[in-house]
């Protein structure tokens, strides 16, 4: 039979009967994958909508088939095609409707029809094709692939539906149909949209839209995280459709919540002051601010002296007008200005010196800076400027405006001026004496000099008011009066609004408050360009009613006029000196919340009653009145006190004895040392202690030491605590006997073999001795030369010349050999760098003490590098030493059961992506981090058995918090070797690696963070679980059981003994072999932690010189 001849599939266009002789039209699908290679599709979370023209793909072209055939088939998408629709489409309101997700307002031929609960999206395509004749391609996509059988898709379409057919190109189909999609051209309302292949998945979102969020997040976002709130409110955020964060990235949330938190651990930015020149009087523009304005580009401001007179107010305006000039010089007028300010130099780490952002020292301890601190900051045209700051450093741009204030000066230095005068000048040397309280005292007077060098010092003082000018000239510093008994820098026409802004009121911008600031600048830039400008001066008035005014002129600058005028007797500004505030229900006395519940429930609601009255009718609301009873306090005291006790100790009482109120009052003190009372309701409710008038008194059987709270003795406890009480006794920690107790040696009840007064105080040939008796040395004295291998040396022996040295029998050798020669530890040479032997003794017995290196320096006078030298030498004997001795560390007998405990612990990292020897260790791009982890395994009760083993874990990008645990690979290989078959119980954290299963090992494991789960319907946190009795069956046994308590207490420790021991600098990084050296020699010291050291350390010196001394 022969064979039919393929054929073509009918195309839409075909069955549209559109045009029965073409086939293809100006796109076919196999074109439009060709067209999309290397594109995806992204979904979009707000419509898109786009107007175009019509476009040359036709409706025809796309790939779908005409019917949907099979009724009972499910399909996750389809098209809804209208095609020669007649009639009026608004589609300005098509897009708003989008826009604002009003689905079921859209119009008739639009709208899907039935009640689909289903979620879906819906793209839109309407193609104009005449006066009111419109085609419609609807593309339906079911939210998360659900599928839905035909019959219903059928049910809801308008139009023809119309299956999607991707023939067999299902991978790329999606791509090239939302291509041809995009292709039809018209009125267009998208979801979806093509964009690279390496692009990101997550849609690009709007620069409003992400503003929005952002201030969404300030207004509305936590501003404390001791509870999690950052993520939980961040999960809430994310997952809700209606909030501006919805599918936001949770990480971009967090780090902007922890920024807005950590605003309050940094100086704070200020761009809301109020006041400008404007808001000065003119006697304080003309005396304080007239000097100093021309100096404000290069050089700083000190503000010294008495408090409340302006000094704050007076240079944060001056800091808030340089902002705005720096400001308006880069041409960024659209910024407000800001200026900090702090308490602290540390706390402008956080951010980088602008010239536009000046800074404030304000009530800190200036006489507490150091000079370079001081110069550094004073230094306003400096190129690089930087202050000291904690794992930082704080820096100061090239013309940022720097101000200092502080107020100690030397009142006994002033002298007082002449009666009658309004100003006059001092000595350099008075005014040195004058402002040097406020520096501190380890500055020299050429510190001194150098700040006065680069700063304007303002100093406000009983007398008057000194202005100094920066320079280092010694002349005469002009004093002015105080002009009245009105000390404050601050016009009186302002002060009102000060006083509003530093209680916190949210006052409206005064509408001259931008032009006093344009007069500030002019004034500001005329004494840069040292224009003559005329003075201020203050006129006094009366009005024609009488009135008292007081009118300050300050000059007119570039047309604007700054005076103001103000009636002494009158308010000035209507500015609300109290805010109205929410009237709160007054807090009673202790007596007043000691009366029955009766009583207070009634007077509480009364209360509300009255309050709520009141807010109503809108009238203030008056205090309110505490209802007074005779009521013994001390007796309702005692009371409360014994409640919280009950409360503290979660008592479970046994015996009830009720009292009165009355019979509560008689109660001795001794009786009250000895009973705890407890506030209950009849069902002995301890929730509500002031519920009932009942007092529930607990008479102890037992003895209570006098002003000393005890936990509850063991016969009060019920049966099922009592037991539990004594099996947490009876079962120890450490099972085993040990020669010294859980808590070891203590320091003072140790005593080494050898102390610092005797080896310095020995002579040359007694401190050979010594050292020979401890072992440090050896005695060559019958060895074979170390130079010839052939000879004998003889004893030790006074050679003229030499010292004490020991001398070869070889005829052709005759060595000199010194005691010490070939010595691990202790050093010969000549030449300045000579130590004599009891000098290193010495400072080997303070490095066996870990005395620190400094104070080793100061106490022997030794180069720190000699010392260095003598640290690295003990941690490569003492690592030659463990790594040999760990091979033997055997854990338990197997026999008995003995209790082990493992862990891991990091104590480095470092990045290897600028390392050339570690380069090629790196796999991913952006992982280059490696850490220096270990694991330890220990017996409980020999600390001679840590065990320790470098673990190799994979590299980590830069913000990792850690490497992670130990992998399960690592850690079954380590397990394995050490604890087969051993008989131990293992006592580890509950990282999963740990629960390998091993023959001969059982598992405890303990629970080292806090966790946070729902229980009836509120989130709590589970405390972790440190300890607690674990019972364990023991293996191949009949009802044999094993107790023990759970927990890492002594590995844990154990980190912490190491990482005391450790300081790391440039030499010791991870994975270097200086590193792995201190922590050796720290497990060294661990082992032998309860042992005379220098003892050990002369057992280690005889090792090692074995090989060298032999006969």
């Amino acid at each position: 039979m022969a064979s039919v001849p393929p054929q073509r599939p009918i195309s839409l266009a075909q069955s549209l009967h559109e045009d029965h002789d073409i086939l293809d039209g100006p796109l076919t699908f196999e074109e439009a994958i060709a067209n999309t290679e290397g594109m995806k599709v992204i979904f979009l979370d707000r419509a898109m909508v786009v107007h175009k023209p019509v476009g040359s793909v036709q409706i025809g072209d796309l790939p779908a088939k005409d019917e949907i055939q099979d009724s009972v088939k499910k399909r996750v998408q389809f098209l809804d095609v209208v095609l020669d629709y007649e009639g009026d489409l608004d589609l300005k309101e098509i897009e708003t409707m989008f826009l604002q997700q009003r689905y079921q307002d859209l119009p008739a031929p639009i709208k899907m029809k039935g009640n689909n609960v289903l979620p879906y999206s819906m793209q839109l395509f309407i193609l104009k094709t005449g006066d009111r004749k419109w085609n419609i391609v609807k593309h339906v996509r079911f939210a998360e692939g659900t599928k839905v059988i035909s019959s219903a898709i059928m049910s809801m379409c308008t139009g023809r539906p119309l299956e999607i057919d991707y023939q067999k190109n299902f991978r790329e189909g999606s791509r090239a149909l939302q291509y041809m999609l995009e292709g039809l051209g018209g009125f267009q309302v998208r979801y979806c949209k093509l964009v690279p292949m390496n692009a990101s998945n997550k849609p690009s979102r709007e620069t409003d839209d992400i503003r929005a969020g952002f201030q969404f997040i300030k207004a509305n976002g936590p501003t404390e995280n001791d509870d999690g709130q950052f993520t939980s409110w961040t999960e809430e955020q994310v997952n809700d459709p209606n909030s501006p964060l919805h599918k936001w990235d949770r990480g971009v949330i967090k780090e902007f919540l922890r920024c807005q938190a950590d605003k309050g651990a940094q100086a704070g930015t200020i761009r809301d002051w109020p006041l400008t020149l404007v808001d000065f009087t003119p006697w304080a523009i003309n005396t304080v601010f007239a000097p100093i304005l021309p100096y404000l580009t290069g050089h700083s401001v000190i503000w010294i002296g008495k408090s409340e007179v302006g000094k704050s107010p007076a240079s944060y305006t001056l800091s808030h007008l340089m902002s705005a000039f720096w400001l308006l010089q880069e041409d960024r007028t659209q910024e407000v200005p800001g200026f900090q300010t702090a308490s602290h130099l540390d706390y402008f780490r956080k951010e980088r010196g602008r010239r536009t952002k000046p800074r404030v020292y304000d009530d800190g301890n200036l006489y507490r800076e150091q000079a370079a601190s001081v110069k550094a900051v004073t230094e306003v045209s400096g190129l690089d400027r930087k202050t000291m700051a904690r794992w930082n450093a704080s820096s100061y741009e090239k013309g940022q405006l720097c101000q200092l204030c502080s107020n100690p000066y030397d009142r006994t230095v002033e002298k007082p001026m002449s009666p009658g005068r309004e100003s006059d000048s001092v000595t350099f040397e008075n005014f040195y004496k004058l402002i040097r309280p406020s520096f501190h005292r380890e500055f020299d007077e050429e510190d001194l000099l150098a700040v006065l060098k680069r700063s304007c010092v303002v100093v406000f003082t009983d007398v008057g008011i000194y202005v100094r000018t920066p320079g280092t000239t010694r002349d005469a510093i002009p004093r002015t009066a105080w002009p009245s008994e009105d000390f404050g820098l601050v016009s009186p026409c302002s002060r009102s609004t000060f006083t509003a802004y530093k209680r916190g009121f949210a006052l409206p911008p005064r509408p001259t408050h931008q032009e006093n600031l344009q007069w500030s600048l002019n004034l500001l830039q005329a004494a840069l360009d040292g224009e003559d400008v005329p003075r201020c001066c203050t006129v006094l008035g009366r009005k024609l009613n009488g009135a008292k005014y007081v009118e300050e002129v300050r000059p007119t600058l570039a047309g604007i006029s700054a005076s103001t005028t103000y009636f002494p007797e009158q308010e000035n500004e209507q500015v609300q000196a109290e805010p109205p505030t929410k009237r709160f229900r007054s807090v009673k006395s202790s007596s007043a919340l000691l009366q029955n519940a009766a009583a207070t429930r009634e007077e509480l609601k009364e209360n509300t009653e009255t309050e709520g009255t009141k807010e109503e009718a809108a009238v203030p609301p008056t205090p309110v009145a505490v209802k007074k009873e005779c009521v013994d306090v001390e007796a309702k005291f005692k009371s409360i006190v014994c409640w919280i006790i009950c409360k503290l100790v979660s008592a479970k009482i046994r015996e009830i004895i009720p009292f009165s109120q009355e019979d509560t009052a008689s109660i001795s003190k001794g009786a009250f040392s000895r009973s705890i009372c407890q506030l209950a309701k009849a069902q002995i409710n301890i929730c509500d202690p002031f519920a009932q008038d009942a007092i529930v008194v607990l008479i102890s059987k037992g003895k209570l030491a006098k002003g000393r709270v005890w936990s509850l003795p063991v016969s009060w406890m019920m049966p099922s605590e009592h037991d539990y009480f004594v099996e947490w006794k009876s079962v120890k920690y450490t099972r085993e006997k040990t020669s010294v107790g859980p808590r070891g040696v203590r320091k003072d009840q140790m005593k080494w073999k050898r102390t610092l007064p005797q080896l310095l105080r020995a002579d040359e040939k007694g401190i050979i001795k010594m050292l020979v008796a401890d072992k440090l040395l050896p005695n060559w004295a019958g060895k074979k030369c170390p130079r010839c291998s052939t000879g004998t040396l003889s004893k030790l022996s006074d050679l003229k010349g030499y010292g004490l040295k020991h001398r070869c029998s070889a005829r052709n050798c005759r060595a000199r050999i010194n005691p010490h020669h070939l010595h691990p530890l202790f050093t010969e040479c000549q030449g300045p760098q000579k130590q004599s032997l009891q000098m290193q003794a010495a400072m080997l017995l303070l490095k066996l003490h870990r005395v620190p290196q400094s104070t080793i320096h100061l106490l022997l006078g030794q180069n720190h590098k000699a010392i260095e030298d003598m640290d690295k030498k003990i941690c490569k004997l003492r690592r030659d030493f463990v790594e040999r001795k760990e091979r033997d560390i055997i854990f338990g007998n197997g026999k008995s059961w003995v209790d082990i405990e493992a862990d891991e612990a990091t104590f480095d990292k470092r990045d290897i992506s600028q390392t050339p020897d570690l380069k090629h260790l790196i796999v991913k791009k952006g992982e280059t981090v490696m850490w220096e982890q270990w694991a330890g395994v220990v017996q409980r009760g020999r600390p001679d058995t840590l065990v320790l083993h470098k673990l190799t874990p994979k590299l980590t990008v830069k913000r990792a918090p850690g490497p992670g645990a130990i992998r399960k690979t690592e850690w079954t290989t380590l397990g394995t070797k050490l604890l087969q078959d051993r008989h131990v119980i293992l006592h580890t954290d509950s990282a999963k690696s740990y629960k390998a299963k091993i023959s001969g090992v059982l598992h405890d494991r303990v629970i080292h963070c806090k966790k946070r789960v729902k229980r009836n319907g509120k989130w709590i946190w589970l405390a972790p679980k440190y300890t607690s009795i674990v019972k364990h069956k023991i293996p191949n046994t009949k009802g044999k059981y094993l107790k023990t308590k759970s927990g890492t207490q002594i590995i844990d420790r154990c980190w912490r003994f190491l990482k005391d021991r450790l300081i790391l600098n440039q030499h010791t990084r991870s994975n270097s072999a200086l590193l792995r050296a201190k922590l050796r020699s720290a497990q060294y010291e661990y082992w032998f932690k309860n042992s005379d050291h220098w003892v050990g350390c002369g057992s280690l010196c005889a090792e090692h010189m074995r090989k060298f001394a032999h006969t």
